[in-house]
């Protein structure tokens, strides 16, 4: 009876240590999710929002729909979230490079965003340099320029014959600078002939189609040049930024990856290491207690 006592005693109390150490290791599990999966998911969210907000831009740099441009809004949205969301979380030792990764992605997101509003810049002045040329050829045409048909013959002055061979030009050299990028040339060839040809016969197209007229061609006409070069330099230096928007998103995806991301899981794979030891612990706490009682 005395050792029927011990035995059960002894499997009472193994039975014991064993729940009381597998609870531990419950909770050490319970632990790390707790604590490390957030972690361990915002330092994944905050990499993927950094390439998914680089490419939105350079999407929209390519094509600027409403689309593209919903998107550069959204990712821009979702970066934010992430990067708040890390600055909340309780990081022990990552304070500073924690503020420092969050500084980068709002100097990144506002030099995205500044792309933005060039492209947005590029497209006005690329739609206005289209409507002042129209405005050009609309007028030419009224005064007789493309020529009147009488019975089977095409009537034409030559002065405004000439002027309208000259203005296409001008605008052919001009929605190329729309297609491709160029150096910053002060005239092209089309701009130089449309303006000779327009001094050429000032005195004649003063008198017809008359002074108002002439003025206007001319006040379209530098309007059109202004924005011919202004989508120049705005595609220049869309490109030059652009260059330096890539090399910062692989800057800043290397610096989350090295202050946020590696951190995040080294210190996931420790809590997860010191769990394993906690359920190992406990299985040998079974064991043992099962040796006692068949020993007993």
């Amino acid at each position: 009876m005395v050792g029927c006592a011990l035995v059960i005693a002894a499997i009472a109390t193994g039975s014991f240590k064993a729940r009381r150490s597998t609870r531990a290791a419950t909770g050490d599990v319970a632990r790390m999710q707790q604590e490390f999966e957030p972690l361990t998911r915002t330092a994944r969210d905050l990499g993927d929002g950094s390439s998914r907000f680089d490419n939105a831009v350079l999407a929209y740099l390519r094509k600027d729909s409403p689309d593209n441009r919903e998107a550069v809004n959204q990712s821009a949205i979702d970066l934010s979230r992430a990067a708040n969301r890390w600055l909340e979380l309780d990081k022990p030792g990552l304070e500073d490079s924690s503020i420092r990764v969050v500084e980068q992605i709002l100097a990144h997101q506002a030099e995205g965003f500044r792309l933005v509003e060039l492209r947005d810049a590029r497209r006005k002045a690329g739609s206005g340099l289209i409507a002042a040329f129209d405005r050009l050829d609309r007028r030419n045409e009224g005064a007789g320029g493309r020529g009147h048909v009488v019975g089977e013959t095409l009537l034409a002055r030559p002065s405004l014959a000439q002027l309208a061979r000259a203005l296409d030009a001008a605008r052919n050299d001009a929605v190329s600078s729309l297609d491709m990028i160029q150096p910053g040339r002060a005239t092209t060839a089309g701009e130089e002939d449309f303006e000779r040809v327009l001094s050429t016969y000032q005195q004649e197209f003063a008198a017809s189609p008359g002074q108002a007229w002439l003025a206007l061609m001319r006040e379209d006409f530098s309007r059109a040049v202004d924005l011919r070069r202004r989508v120049v330099r705005l595609d220049n230096l869309i490109e030059t930024r652009r260059t330096t928007f890539s090399d910062g998103g692989s800057t800043l995806s290397q610096l989350i990856r090295s202050d946020v991301e590696d951190p995040a899981w080294a210190r996931s794979l420790l809590v997860a290491e010191r769990a394993r030891q906690a359920v190992q612990n406990a299985e040998r706490t079974i064991g043992d207690a099962t040796v006692k009682a068949i020993i007993l």
